[in-house]
């Protein structure tokens, strides 16, 4: 081997010992850092089996299911569910809630040791450490660990910890300081109902007066009472959303409320496999009391929650909706005064009280006060029923009902008659009337602006043409100012009809003309008539309707020709 093979062999043997030097000592650094953290930390293990508090309101002593047992299981909003792995130790079992249990565990985790206190076992007095204000044991099957927490610093921001195993005194961050004030009851999960909808075959709610029955049939949902009635699916399903997330107030254990007075039972639940659910309500000292045949507890609702949690299927039944406006085709109704026909062809209109073009907006609003109407109760049908008359078809779907506002009952027309005491909007009356009234359209032409692609006006024999070219841009002849045909076009969009009068006091004025017409084959020719207090008629052809328009704006479009 040469000298320079020599050299060469050298260097790469004191490369490979500094490199592997290197590796021990980060290696080594990355182990005291791991373990200086660790040191930094008050729980040095996890996967605990028991935790016990003892604090002003007692011992609390938590303990997990062991891994082989089968989970009691919260149902929550339909198709989440939560597994119940701790529970309060005792009998019966109350389960603790899982949020509550990653609470602890990530406080406990973030946990940290500020101080470690030299001597400080011998002063544990000077630190209310003897009796401490709470403590706290935790433990697995391996390890065990006792703390006793006592005062807070003197600038309030770190806790005094006694570790009995390392017989050590720590300040500690204050992360698990709500421990202090924990009671037994709030540790316990309060749901109160555990409900799978797609399980569930029918539900009976009976009460002294009432017995209704709510059952589900491919998906969709019916109220039996004097006949089968279609449920609001969309209600239906958010009240089993409601009833999964009631919480009580509290839980209460071996409670014997057999001889209290029967107030109402609130249901009777036959899931598909047969098996059944049935839960109580009772009433005793202004508390609404809950017990279900599945544990022991009795549950004490919220005062808020009870009105939720106690809707009778009453509630439920399917009040007509229009699901899609747009399908819609035809709409009677029926005022004590005045009859309303109104038909969807290629725009809404008016066979009665007139014949006309309709306003879609003030369409759309009456469905929307429509909509608005809430069941309350189903009541017994009646044979003649008085009030405004609705007669809608949608699609193949056929809704006839008569509204009686005075008595606040809406009776169902059809195949399966039924009547429901409803609550309706505010003024309903006065605004259904109103959008009745002038539920006739107020443009000049029948349809959109957008429709027209021809304008002629004639003034003192001079006559104007605009037509639109097939980009949809105007052109005119007849203007000596190209520029007026878009101000021509957007005076007429802001004129409206205020209102209609008879054709009798219809007498024409002057020889103006004004002509609207598009390719969907309809013309109206508009005449000018006579004015009063600033409104000017308009007769027109070939409807020979007369209607009045702002004249100073109507001028306006006159004086710029």
């Amino acid at each position: 081997m040469g000298k320079e093979e020599k050299k060469l062999l050298v260097a790469v043997v004191v490369l490979a010992i500094v490199l592997i030097v290197g590796g021990l000592l980060k290696k080594n650094l990355i182990s005291q850092q791991e373990q200086d953290e660790l040191a930094l930390k008050l729980f040095t293990f996890s996967d605990f089996s028991k935790i016990e508090l003892s604090n002003i309101n007692g011992i609390q002593s938590l303990q997990k299911k062991d891994e082989s047992a089968s989970n009691e299981v919260t149902y929550r909003d339909h198709e989440f569910t939560i597994d119940h792995r701790w529970y309060i130790d005792g009998e019966p079992k109350l389960y603790v809630k899982p949020a509550m249990m990653d609470t602890l565990f990530q406080s406990m985790e973030e946990l940290q040791i500020v101080q470690t206190i030299k001597n400080g076992e011998n002063r544990v007095d000077e630190y209310g450490l003897q009796n401490p204000i709470f403590t706290l044991m935790v433990e697995n099957q391996k390890e065990h660990k006792f703390l006793a927490f006592g005062g807070l610093t003197s600038d309030q921001t770190g806790r005094y910890v006694w570790d009995q195993a390392l017989k050590k005194v720590y300040i500690v961050s204050l992360n698990v300081d709500f421990l202090e004030n924990r009671t037994r009851d709030e540790w316990v999960e309060k749901s109160i109902l555990r409900l799978q909808p797609r399980t569930i075959k029918n539900i009976t709610f009976v009460s002294a007066d009432t017995n209704i029955e709510l059952s589900q049939n491919d998906n969709h949902w019916f109220v039996q009472k004097n006949g089968i009635l279609s449920a609001d699916d969309n209600s239906v399903q958010n009240w089993f959303r409601d009833i999964n997330t009631i919480e009580a107030q509290s839980v209460l254990i071996n409670v014997d409320i057999k001889s209290t007075p029967l107030k109402k039972i609130i249901f009777k639940e036959y899931a598909f496999d047969q098996t059944d659910l049935v839960l109580s309500l009772y009433f005793q000292d202004s508390e609404w009391i809950v017990q279900r045949s599945d544990d022991s507890l009795t549950y004490v609702l919220h005062e808020k929650e009870k009105d939720d949690f106690f809707m009778m299927p009453d509630k439920l039944v399917l009040l007509p909706r229009i699901n899609n406006d747009q399908d819609v085709s035809y709409v009677s109704i029926e005022t004590p005064t005045m009859n309303y026909v109104l038909e969807n062809g290629l725009e809404w209109s008016a066979k009665k009280p007139f014949e006309d073009a309709v306003s879609t907006e003030r369409l759309q609003s009456i469905f929307e006060l429509v909509g608005q109407i809430e069941p309350v109760e189903i009541i017994p049908a009646t044979k003649n029923a008085k009030g405004i008359k609705f007669d809608i078809q949608e699609g193949e779907k056929t809704m006839q009902f008569v509204l009686d506002i005075k008595n606040h009952v809406m009776m169902v027309q059809g195949q399966n008659p039924y009547a429901v005491r409803v609550e309706t909007p505010q003024q309903f009356e006065t605004l259904l009337l109103e959008h009745l009234q002038n539920i006739r359209k107020r443009d000049l032409y029948p349809f959109t602006i957008n429709d027209i692609d021809m304008i002629d006006i004639v003034k003192e024999k001079k006559s104007i043409h605009m037509k639109k070219n097939e980009n949809g841009d105007w052109n005119a002849t007849g203007l000596d100012d190209s520029s007026l045909q878009y101000e021509i076009v957007s005076t007429l969009e802001e004129l409206k009809i205020d209102a209609w009068t008879d054709r009798k006091n219809f007498e024409r004025v002057g020889d103006i003309e004004i002509v609207l017409g598009s390719k969907k084959g309809m013309a109206y020719t508009w005449h000018l008539g006579k004015s009063k207090d600033g409104k000017q008629m308009l007769l027109n052809i070939p409807k020979f309707t007369v209607g009045l328009v702002d004249q100073a704006k109507l001028e306006e479009l006159i004086n710029k020709l």
